[in-house]
């Protein structure tokens, strides 16, 4: 498998102009398809924290890269579309871009799916309370908000480790489902970013080093 920077100009051929982006898996020595890694502009307020060769490493870490990789053609380092964290569609999965400050807001339901992996390696985070003045401790039961404030690091981990594994999750539900489409949703992403995530957490440590230090 090997990585590579979308091209940010595409060129002319007999009169045609080509497509910017080389949509389909290179094949590598042994005439095996591989799985290309691009990366986007990440669009004016935003930046990425990830490089391809992060991306190229970790899914080497992974114990199932191998059943992983089938039919997956793209990992895109895309940039922000909106509020999500990344996407996937049929061959393709994404990491969305950064604000450039790190900073994220959660909604309550979002944040709760989360605030396990923040607690543990450390992400800062404060509740929005219902007069827009933010707390360590929410003062009722009536927060909708919180705002994360990630460094590089701990973002670098976060979007490998949860938001990576979570697309791949809905890529896995797809190759693995008889219907050929990922309609077990979300509940089966998240389960196999958890299980991914406990599985390459010591690999990770060894390779970028502890987040939380």
């Amino acid at each position: 498998m090997g990585w590579r920077r979308t091209k940010t100009a595409p060129r002319v051929r007999h009169g045609r102009t080509l497509h910017k982006n080389n949509w389909r898996p290179t094949p590598d020595n042994y005439g095996q398809p591989q799985v290309s890694i691009s990366r986007l502009r990440p669009g004016t307020g935003y930046r990425h924290v990830l490089r391809c060769s992060d991306v190229y490493t970790f899914v080497h870490l992974l114990p199932d890269w191998d059943r992983l990789r089938t039919r997956l053609n793209q990992i895109l380092l895309a940039s922000k579309p909106g509020p999500v964290l990344g996407w996937h569609r049929p061959g393709t999965v994404a990491i969305c871009a950064m604000h450039r400050d790190l900073g994220a807001w959660y909604h309550r339901d979002y944040f709760t799916l989360d605030v396990d992996f923040f607690n543990r390696v450390g992400v800062p985070y404060q509740y929005v309370q219902e007069d827009g003045q933010l707390g360590d401790q929410p003062s009722n039961a009536d927060w909708e908000r919180v705002r994360v404030q990630f460094t590089t690091s701990l973002a670098h981990c976060f979007q490998l480790l949860r938001v990576l594994t979570h697309e791949l999750g809905h890529h896995y539900d797809r190759i693995t489902n008889r219907r050929g489409w990922a309609s077990r949703g979300e509940p089966f992403a998240i389960r196999y970013e958890r299980e991914s995530e406990a599985a390459v957490w010591a690999r990770y440590v060894a390779v970028f080093g502890d987040p939380r230090r």
